[in-house]
Formats: C-alpha cells, structure tokens, sequence
C-alpha cells in the first residue's frame, strides 16, 4: 500500500506541476475552464484516497505543509506562488495557489524613555563696577543716567571716577574771550558812570582771567545790596560797625583793628578771652587747625566725637580728628555705601568727562 501511494504522490505532482505549467500559457477563457477542470480532478483524487487508503495522507490530511492551499485542505496563512507539491499530507497534491499571505505588522516601537533633564545654567558672576549699590543715609547718590563707577578702570580714557561733577563751567574753558577794556579810569566814562571791573559772567571764559573794565551807571540810595551804602564817588560800600551803622553777628565783635576783621569792622570773637564757646567735639586750642574763633576739633581718642560712618578711630592716624577711613575689596565691608578706589565710601562715584 505504501508503494502504491508513493507511485501516485510521484505521478500526480508532475500532473500539478504540468498543468499549471499549462495554465500559465493559456488565454483568459481556457486558463479559467482548464483551472475549474483541475479542482474537480483533483477533489475526485482526494475523495478515493480518503476513503481507500487513508495511510497515505500522513500526520494530517487535510493540512498542507507551509506551502499553497490545497483544494480541500488550507495550508498555513501566509503561503503564496502557484499550488506546489505538499511535502507532507496527502492532500493538496494538485494544490491550488493559496492567496499571498498578508506580512505581518510592523511591530509598534517601543515608547521611548523619559530624556534626562537638562543641566542647570550656571548663574553668572557679579559684575564689576557701576552696579547697584547701597547709600549711606543722608548722602546724594549719582543721578539716574549718570555712569557709575568703583574706579578709574571703570570709565573711559578722557573719563575721571569722581565723588561728583566737576565744579564750574562744565567741558573746560575752551576757547578764552579777550576781555573788555572800555575805559582805565572814570573820566574815561560819562558823567554818570564810573570805570570799574565788568561783571562776570558764569557761561564766560575770560582769558588771564580778568574781566576787564568797563563803564557802568552809578549807585543810588537805594541801589545798594543790605549792609552797604552809595558813596560820594558812585560806588556801593560797606556799611561800618564803630558808630552803630552795622550790628555785628552774636559770635563777632566790633573790633575793625584787629586781624580778621571783615570790611565792616567785626572780628569773630576768640574761645579765650571773648567769652565763646566751643561747640561740642571742639576744645580751645587756640594752635594750627583751629578755626577763627580758636576752637579745634578734639581727635576721637581725645573725648572728641565719634568718628562717622565708615570711619575707625586710630591713635595712630594723622588726621585731624583721628580717624582713619576703612579699606575694603566689597560692599559687604562697609557700614554703607559702597567700596570705591578700595575705600568705603557714601556711595558708587560716577564718570565725568576730564577738563580740556
């Protein structure tokens, strides 16, 4: 029985393989009768070897093996090409192409991790000169707009890092003015005018610094600044203490011969003998570095005054009143302000433009 259904395995798989040899040489019209002709041919076969010798279909009839789908029996999904020969069951000898399996789906990518976060940035330093700073209370900081600066090195080459602006006609002199010279003497002028020195002028740059002369109307009674009178010459003078004329201030005498006398004849009064007392952190020295009436700034480790802010008192410091300004390299060094040319002071100083 064995050998019978090897011989007719052998002789119907070179039937299938003539036949679709065949049909793939035949028009539309006898490929499709010549393909129903080959289904009942080869269900007719399947039907008696079932039935006549059912060793023959191996493990299981009624599967092909991986190749096309038999006619009777469908062989696993996915086998494609014309009917081959089964190489295992019986069944689906003269097997009819089976459809083109589908490839199967892309597998779905797995979902990708969560990304590390990000380094932090790095804060970034402090900047150096004309930054934000603190201000001693009481002190005038720059104005707004003005460049601020700890240092020369903070300003530009025709700049200077200074407390505040430069007294005087801002940008330098510039170019001088020669100035008038109307008259030398008062005949030179008109009957009512006298020859005197030409006012100043704030926004004039005179060169040699005179303001030259010039003729200028006479004084009247009533012409005259408080504590003048006009003269029998035309001309405004001070008014005199000996006779009453001039009261002099509570901290001055009328005493017009001695030295410090002011025009009107007074004299401040002296700590030693006048009767004037000095004020608090002051004492009567009557020596170099008092003032006009004798007093002197007692040092601060001789009972004067507390040194101010940002100051220490130092026996050995050669100051007036013996205090030594503090050093620094920060802010943070200060009692307030800020920390200026390595000294604490009130505030941050401000680039001004150098004098032509």
């Amino acid at each position: 029985m064995a050998e019978i259904c090897a011989i007719t395995s052998g002789i119907l798989g070179k039937l299938a393989y003539l036949s679709s040899l065949l049909a793939t040489r035949m028009s539309g019209t006898l490929r499709a009768m010549f393909v129903a002709m080959r289904r009942g041919i080869a269900f007719g076969v399947w039907i008696l070897l079932l039935v006549g010798t059912p060793s023959c279909g191996g493990a299981d009839s009624n599967a092909g093996n991986n190749n096309g789908v038999g006619t009777a029996g469908a062989g696993p999904q996915g086998g494609s090409g014309a009917g081959g020969i089964s190489n295992a069951g019986t069944a689906g000898i003269i097997g009819e192409g089976g459809s083109a399996g589908a490839g199967a789906a892309g597998g779905v990518g797995a979902t990708g991790g969560t990304g590390a976060a990000g380094t932090a940035g790095t804060t970034g330093g402090s900047g150096t000169g004309g930054s934000a700073s603190g201000v001693c209370p009481g002190a005038t900081p720059p104005p707004p707009g003005a460049t601020t600066c700890r240092s020369a090195s903070d300003c530009s080459i025709a700049q200077t890092c200074s407390d505040g602006p430069p007294s005087g006609p801002g940008g330098g002199c510039g170019v001088c003015i020669v100035p008038p010279m109307e008259c030398q003497v008062d005949g030179d002028c008109a009957a009512d005018q006298i020859c005197d020195p030409a006012p100043a002028s704030a926004s004039a740059c005179y060169c040699g610094g005179s303001t030259g002369r010039s003729c200028l109307a006479k004084c009247s009674a009533t012409s005259c600044a408080t504590g003048m009178q006009c003269g029998s010459d035309g001309r405004c003078a001070p008014l005199l203490c000996m006779g009453g004329a001039y009261t002099c201030s509570a901290d001055a005498l009328c005493a017009p011969t001695r030295a410090g006398a002011d025009s009107h004849g007074c004299s401040p009064k002296s700590c030693s003998g006048d009767g004037y007392v000095c004020p608090t952190g002051t004492g009567c020295k009557q020596e170099s570095g008092a003032d006009l009436h004798g007093c002197k700034i007692l040092r601060c480790d001789q009972g004067g005054s507390a040194c101010p802010v940002n100051y220490r008192c130092d026996a050995a410091s050669t100051s007036y009143n013996g205090c030594t300004q503090l050093a620094c390299t920060t802010d943070t060094q200060c009692d307030c302000g800020a920390c200026v040319n390595h000294l604490c002071q009130k505030h941050l100083y401000q680039c001004e433009q150098l004098a032509q």
